[in-house]
Formats: C-alpha cells, structure tokens, sequence
C-alpha cells in the first residue's frame, strides 16, 4: 500500500504503449504541482473539527469498516484529471485492522526491506537507504503487466511521519511520502535491458505522492489512504480500449494493497501479542 499512500495503485498508469516515447514536459510537470499545493492546502485543515480521518464523519463508513469491508473510491467524480499531455489519478481507500495498534502500523510500514514480500508480486524489490528522526529514503523496484503491456519501474522515494494530538483521545498519526526519482527499465528481464533517465519512456508513471493516515479506533487501527499519481494522457486512438481499464484497475489496486497491508499489519500485531505473553510467564 505504499508510497506510503497506495504504490500498489501502479497497475492503472499500465496503460496500452504507442510506439512513440512520451517524455514528461514542464507544462504536465507545472499542473502536477499545482494539483498537490492544492492537496497540501486541504491536509492543512486536518483535524480542525475535531475529526482526524475522513470516515470519522460518517459513522455508517466507520461501522461498515470495523464489520471487515475495504472502503475503495475515486477522489472526485471520475478518479482521475486530465492536464497538458497527462493525467493524474487519484483514488481513496480505507481498511479496518482489529487488535493492530500505530505501533504495529508503523512497523510494517517502517519496513522497507520486506516490501517485496508484503506486496508480492507488484514490488519486486526494496530497499531502506536512509532514515532519520521522523524521515525515510527508501526505493522499489516495481513491476507490472496489464494486457500486452509490461512495465518495470525503479525509484527512489521519501516519506515524513506526523503525529498529532487528538481532542477525543484517539492516538493518530499520518504519513506524505513522494517520489524523488523515477526510471522506466526498457526490456525488463530480457538482454537488451537498460534504465531509461528520469521522465523519459512510455510515460507509465512519472510522478507518485499520497497520504497515508492511521488512528486506533473499536479496538483496532483505521487505516486511509490517498493515492495520486501523474501518468501520460491516453492517445485518442485508443481512448475506447484503455478508459475501461483506467476507472476498472486502480479499484482493485488499491483494493489488493489495502486487504495486503491489513494481512501484514495483523501479523505484526499478533507477533507482538506473542512476545508479550512469554515476557509475561
């Protein structure tokens, strides 16, 4: 479920390659960071009455998770927005796990050497470079197939945790992680491999940024998470094709890297309840 906010959410930036290259330009790259000032300016507000996650407001949303279901849906009306030679993708998604703690959230999250296992087969590798106080650098190696296409991303990331104080006494914390470089690997696998310089190739994903945020809750930890990314537009040509697939995968993208990080959180969570009986005989 990462970058923190849904890296599993790859698969909808697969999309049917034309035999041109689609090189990021300044104007896709200017409306990108336009559109996550914007979604900065809204997390500012988090919080401010009283509510730390989006399903705080509605206890219909909060019920049906604590019963087991995975709340995935678009982040506007359609899930994605189409901007000079691009489109960015931006989906939600929430999960209950019973008996977790934040604890057992941020270990799992925390753990970026285990990534490829937690999120098999999507991340083929990973990797923590750096950490310090509340900062990561992590990178994956990705990769992804939908239709005839195969697509093998290599990147480097960075995440920041915030914790925050909570007027109804329910511990919250939340995660920004985004990509800091971004290469697609040509050939994946075969002999003419080779990695392409960052924002230049099929333009399958350029650019990763989400929110993931986490708050105990009926005896367990609600996790939400944003995904946004910036992939290239689809050609004309096959608009009809691929706009199915576009509104189709990133539903049950997200969806998979939610029920994944709830399965490795909930392991986490009862390795750590094991512990805690032995130390207590």
């Amino acid at each position: 479920m990462n970058i923190r906010s849904g890296i599993l959410a790859l698969s909808l930036l697969l999309m049917v390659a034309t035999s041109h290259a689609n090189d990021l330009k300044p104007e896709t790259l200017k409306a990108w960071d336009e559109y996550i000032q914007s979604v900065n300016a809204q997390l500012q507000g988090l919080n401010r009455d009283g509510h730390f996650l989006s399903v705080d407001e509605t206890r219909d949303r909060l019920l049906r998770l604590v019963q087991g279901q995975i709340l995935v849906e678009p982040v506007g009306t359609s899930g994605h927005q189409k901007v000079p030679h691009g489109l960015i993708h931006d989906w939600y998604g929430a999960v209950f796990v019973p008996g977790a703690t934040i604890e057992d959230v941020l270990a799992v999250l925390a753990d970026y050497d285990h990534y490829s296992e937690f999120y098999r087969p999507t991340v083929v590798a990973s990797k923590l470079l750096e950490r310090t106080d509340k900062n990561e650098r992590f990178s994956l190696l990705m990769l992804s197939k939908v239709l005839f296409v195969t697509a093998a991303l290599d990147g480097q990331y960075e995440s920041h945790l915030t914790c925050v104080d909570q007027k109804l006494g329910n511990a919250g914390c939340y995660i920004i992680s985004y990509s800091v470089r971004t290469q697609q690997i040509k050939d994946y696998g075969r002999p003419g491999e080779r990695t392409l310089p960052p924002d230049e190739g099929d333009g399958y994903l350029w650019r990763l940024y989400g929110i993931t945020a986490f708050e105990e809750h009926d005896g367990g930890v609600v996790i939400e998470n944003e995904s946004i990314a910036l992939s290239r537009d689809i050609p004309a040509s096959v608009r009809w094709l691929v706009n199915p697939i576009v509104n189709h995968l990133p539903r049950n993208s997200l969806l998979t890297g939610l029920r994944q990080t709830r399965d490795a959180v909930s392991a986490a969570a009862a390795l750590q309840s094991r512990r805690m009986a032995m130390r207590s005989h």
